[in-house]
């Protein structure tokens, strides 16, 4: 497949197939006459491009559909394809605790928040001593 991958999530689908060179990838920063040939001829010309076409789609007409048997239909066709973690390997499987409940983020807002309120006490606490010492807040009691 000759993709050229112009906006939302054609970029990360493009480079999927790339990954998996079933696909050959053309900027549109480098779309030139050429470039469409060189493509093309890599293409049709290199067999891998094609046994790999021909793999996926083999897997994805294997591929059980929903059913009673389904755990048993998804051994076999485990069992019957090798290396299927290469293929149906999803990025959000590798993810770590940190990055799926967002602590990252969620410990800079906490601290970021401390911070800003800390300094905010600190300076009316100075402000209102300021006040205090100059006497603009002081209660002057009369006397008989």
């Amino acid at each position: 497949m000759l993709a050229i991958p112009l906006f939302a999530d054609q970029v990360h689908n493009a480079q999927i197939g790339a990954h998996r060179r079933t696909t050959i990838i053309v900027r549109p920063q480098q779309l030139t006459v050429k470039s469409i040939a060189t493509a093309l001829d890599e293409l049709l010309y290199n067999p891998s491009y094609m046994e790999n076409a021909k793999h996926i789609s083999r897997l994805m007409k294997m591929k059980p559909e929903a059913g009673r048997n389904k755990f048993v239909e998804w051994l076999e066709f485990a069992a019957a394809n090798k290396n299927l973690h290469r293929i149906f390997n999803l990025p959000g499987n590798d993810i770590g605790a940190v990055e799926y409940y967002c602590l990252d983020c969620i410990i800079l807002l906490s601290v970021a928040v401390a911070t800003v309120s800390a300094l905010v006490w600190m300076l009316l606490s100075a402000m209102i001593q300021m006040l205090m010492v100059e006497g603009i807040f002081c209660v002057k009691i009369k006397t008989l």
